[in-house]
């Protein structure tokens, strides 16, 4: 192995602190920046959340949103809603991922697909905010679950070097996390209870429907530039933390025809899950604009 002399080890230690530090002054008067840009706009810069659960289609379905000249957003910037000037660490975090420093976009989003991203629901009652709720039936959700958690967990393993041999999840495991993620789901709508700020899409819609879905949300969230299904692939795509990694997600498109391989599950387990989803289903077309309504 090469030594690193000390001198050459002070002078990069130097260097990658002067690099942070430059970095930290950039991030904080672009901060100031956005700040004031936010102050001057004639019309508040909206919110939307879209909330769902793991596997519903929705990272496409960001980069699909974020192709549009009114919206902008990346996918789960794993921001903590605890108070409204969270709204503004979203925008100052978005912003500066793609160094826009014009800031006339209509809408920034957020994916959150986990609760312990949203501990106050109260915030939910912001009129900024809208909503866009998407979930997948059980008989798709439930397989694609596992298969990307333990590939997942492979993949991440092989990366290392070295074999996993930990717990994988089953059945029941996709199950736990399916019901808790769509009775989440259910307690936001009906906490939200207010059908103009929020919309509600299946994946099954959304991939076999799309025209519709597209126009709906277009007169939803009330957009001059209609959506498309082809968008541009960037560096965060498929970027780990963020939203799908498989290689569909970097075709720049909407493909609906997918090879995956066959995973039955069990009668008792699908059983459970399609009441599950019904459930959630009946509560956000009551709650929410239907695609369908």
């Amino acid at each position: 192995m090469t030594k690193i002399s000390a001198p050459r080890k002070e002078s990069f230690q130097f260097t990658n602190k002067l690099r942070n530090l430059v970095r930290r002054l950039a991030k904080r008067v672009a901060n100031r920046y956005y700040n004031v840009r936010l102050s001057l706009r004639e019309e508040p810069l909206q919110v939307i959340f879209i909330l769902g659960h793991m596997r519903t289609g929705s990272s496409v379905f960001c980069h699909i949103l974020n192709e549009n000249k009114e919206v902008t957003g990346y996918g789960e910037t794993q921001t903590t809603y605890r108070s409204a000037g969270d709204f503004d660490e979203l925008v100052r975090k978005v912003f500066w991922t793609y160094h826009n420093m014009k800031m006339d976009e209509k809408y920034v989003f957020d994916k959150i697909l986990h609760e312990e991203y949203l501990p106050n629901p109260e915030l939910l009652q912001d009129p900024r905010l809208k909503f866009i709720f998407i979930i997948r039936d059980p008989e798709e959700a439930i397989p694609s679950l596992i298969r990307n958690f333990n590939e997942v967990l492979t993949d991440s393993a092989k990366e290392l070097g070295i074999e996993y041999q930990g717990k994988r999840w089953t059945e029941e495991d996709a199950l736990a996390y399916y019901t808790s993620a769509l009775s989440k789901l259910e307690e936001y709508a009906r906490a939200i209870d207010q059908k103009e700020r929020c919309i509600f899409i299946r994946f099954d819609w959304f991939m076999g429907d799309t025209d519709r879905v597209f126009a709906q949300l277009q007169h939803f969230l009330d957009l001059k530039n209609p959506l498309s299904e082809n968008y541009q692939v960037s560096w965060r795509t498929g970027a780990w933390g963020i939203g799908d990694s498989s290689k569909y997600i970097y075709t720049g498109k909407l493909v609906r025809e997918r090879q995956t391989k066959s995973m039955d599950i069990s009668p008792e387990i699908y059983k459970q899950a399609k009441a599950v989803f019904e459930r959630c289903s009946a509560t956000l077309n009551e709650c929410c604009t239907s695609i369908y309504s």
